[in-house]
């Protein structure tokens, strides 16, 4: 038990798996008695802190490496300058939430029990340990004053799959038989150090409303050690949520006029999607046992939360999916360990708010009044959002629109990285950055390829086209089951489909060298050979749930490069001659990069009833285990006796001759 002082941190039940074949590490913490909920916090973020100390000080170095790569050292000073400005801000910060709060206890809890394992050699600053959080902030730090030389197309395409952050698909199976959500992330294979989270949280009033049948509320995520709000923002919750996502890069623009308002007096990413996840999961309204008509939409929680003073840098695009207005069912005989469900009511459509599209807006203000490296804290987290008719909100740093009438007309909805809403694709420099090189033909085209287009459409929210929503749109069709989603999430055949080429290059007889396993749903940029120089980028993991696994608050998940159509297996071996490759912790190789399902028990129940069961099976144990020792006693007793008086018998005969003779005639 970690010990802060002389009190313990808190009383808590806690499962900890390191990575094995399947490269995945596991964290799984529940709460076993009434605690204060910030000491909770501290609990969870101290054992990850402790557990995995070795892997979070492996991500760092490998960031550390990859991400700085040929940036300037003023820049990067001025990184570290603007982390720590952020964490000073948030430690004497009088939140308003106490949710936030939450969170700054959750950070404090990882400083604290990595502190405790870590040794003089491998420590990391308090400093270090927030940049790790605030990963995608960074990032987009770095990208705005990076100045632009990427005039070579394979430039700018490594550029793009360095910094771009996944794919998040929903897909709706025809007649409304299934619904699946599913994300893959591709980064840097330096990124390859991940782990299965799950967090219970025991709430005392519920417990005292209803004794005999209560389901403790928990969250499973992935992400990335020490990095506390995912960073993949991959989320199941216990009460019939899921959300998932990407963030997306504010890329260098030419318009010396657009600038952003940058603070960092603000609270990073990780903080509000964290806050808004445990607000949802304690929100009585949600209950994914009964069909509630009014209750309240998940994405406006989620979408209050996450504008919580923004740091208008680290902007995302979410999906949030209200499982409980997909389909509605109960338990057979109420048996918490049945698996089968009944189904009392299933929708010919969709209803409103079943799925919500939620992205952030860089906000942008004149160059006069921002300083070259700093900038002034904007009003936009004072921003409303404001609704109108066609079911969508809007504010100046946040777009958010109900998809579920898309949705069930195209049946599947596809985020690829790149901003969805107009404003936000304007903002984030990409219409800019298109747009400028229209004179080089070929140079334009390849943009386009990457970045896509916004078509005019009637809603904020518009279909972004570029080589990979054209894959997606191509192949969702063929998706029935578990087992196709699994395939398209997962899809590369870059050798024989015609999106993976580039539009730029002129056709010739040897097109076939100019396929790109880039240019796929999930990418294998190390398998370069061709004119282009390999990188180790790709997608390193994928995540899938669906309404039925969402009953009991599962996702599957698959670590490592796809094999998909028949494509070779990662080594790392084989990467270490590779840029943007740094390789701290990262395992040798991945067993057949398997799917694989969280395997601890995640219907964790409280009850009177249970109790009893419990103690009542503890005490027939008992018995049982109290009868064979009595009779393991007795048979021993009882041989002992025997063995005893046959040796008095033998004792009798001692000293005695004894005849034998025969009588003949």
């Amino acid at each position: 038990m970690l010990c802060k002082g002389k009190s313990e941190v808190a009383s808590a039940f806690a499962r900890v798996a390191f990575a094995g074949r399947d490269g995945w590490g596991k964290i799984e913490i529940s709460q076993l008695k009434d605690t204060d909920p910030n000491e909770l916090a501290f609990m969870f973020g101290a054992l990850e802190g402790f557990a995995f100390h070795n892997e979070i000080l492996s991500l760092f170095q490998n960031i550390d490496s990859i991400l700085f790569e040929g940036v300037q050292e003023d820049l990067k000073e001025y990184v570290y300058d603007f982390v720590s400005k952020n964490l000073e801000f948030v430690e004497t910060e009088k939140y308003n939430s106490d949710l936030m709060t939450n969170q700054k206890a959750l950070f404090d809890g990882l400083v604290f029990g990595y502190g405790k394992a870590s040794t003089y050699d491998t420590a990391l600053t308090k400093q270090q340990l927030w940049l790790i959080s605030m990963l995608s902030e960074v990032r987009d730090l770095i990208n705005l004053y990076t100045k632009d030389k990427t005039v070579q197309e394979y430039d700018l395409a490594d550029k793009y799959f360095l910094n771009g952050r996944g794919i998040t698909i929903l897909k709706l199976v025809y007649g409304n038989q299934e619904l699946f959500l599913g994300q893959n992330v591709w980064s840097s294979y330096s990124q390859l150090v991940k782990l299965h989270r799950t967090y219970y949280f025991l709430n005392q009033k519920q417990n005292e409303e209803n004794k005999n049948d209560i389901r403790v509320p928990f969250m499973s995520m992935s992400g990335y050690p020490g990095v506390l709000g995912s960073g993949d923002e991959f989320f199941t919750l216990s009460n019939g949520i899921g959300i998932a996502g990407n963030h997306y890069d504010i890329i260098y623009s030419q318009n010396e006029n657009q600038t952003y308002s940058i603070s960092e007096k603000g609270f990073p990413f990780w903080m509000r999607i964290m806050s808004a996840n445990i607000q949802i999961l304690l929100n009585n309204s949600f209950n994914k046992h009964f069909y509630i008509e009014n209750q309240s939409s998940a994405g406006q929680i989620v979408a209050d939360n996450i504008m919580q003073n923004p740091l208008s840098i680290g902007n995302v695009q979410l999906i949030v999916v209200d499982y409980n207005k997909f389909k509605t069912f109960k338990r057979k005989n109420g048996n918490q360990q049945q698996t089968q469900y009944r189904i009392i009511k299933q929708m010919n459509k969709l209803t409103n708010s079943t799925a919500w599209l939620i992205e952030t807006v860089p906000y942008d203000e004149p160059k006069s009044k921002q300083n070259s490296f700093h900038s002034k804290l904007s009003n936009t987290s004072q921003n409303q959002i404001k609704r109108n008719e066609q079911q969508s909100y809007t504010g100046e740093d946040i777009q958010m629109l109900d998809i579920s009438d898309i949705l069930q007309d195209n049946m599947s909805f596809a985020l690829t990285s790149i901003p969805s809403s107009e404003l936000a694709y304007q903002r984030a420099g990409y219409n800019d950055y298109v747009q400028k090189d229209s004179v080089n033909k070929s140079l334009h085209q390849f943009k386009l390829f990457l970045f896509g287009r916004i078509e005019d459409n009637t809603t904020q929210f518009n279909s972004v086209i570029n080589f990979r929503a054209k894959i997606i749109e191509n192949e969702q069709k063929k998706v029935h089951d578990i087992e196709g989603f699994k395939y398209l999430i997962r899809y590369n055949d870059y050798s024989s489909d015609t999106e993976s080429i580039s539009p730029s290059r002129e056709p010739s007889s040897k097109k076939d060298k100019y396929r790109d396993p880039c240019y796929s749903i999930s990418p294998r940029c190390e398998l370069r050979k061709i004119e282009k120089q390999a990188i180790a980028i790709g997608a390193i993991d994928a995540k899938v749930t669906s309404w039925l696994m969402m009953q009991d608050t599962n996702f599957i998940s698959q670590l490592g490069p796809t094999l998909s159509h028949q494509l070779p297996h990662y080594n790392v071996t084989q990467l270490d001659s590779l840029s943007h490759f740094a390789h701290n912790g990262v395992p040798e190789e991945i067993d057949k990069c398997r799917w694989i399902q969280r395997d601890w028990n995640n219907s964790l129940k409280i009850s009177t009833m249970s109790l009893f069961v419990l103690f009542a099976s503890i005490l027939c144990l008992l018995i049982l285990i109290a009868a064979v020792v009595f009779f393991i006693i007795t048979f021993i007793i009882l041989l002992h006796k025997e063995r005893k008086e046959m040796a008095s018998n033998i004792k009798m005969y001692e000293g005695i001759d004894i005849n034998v003779g025969f009588q003949t005639e």
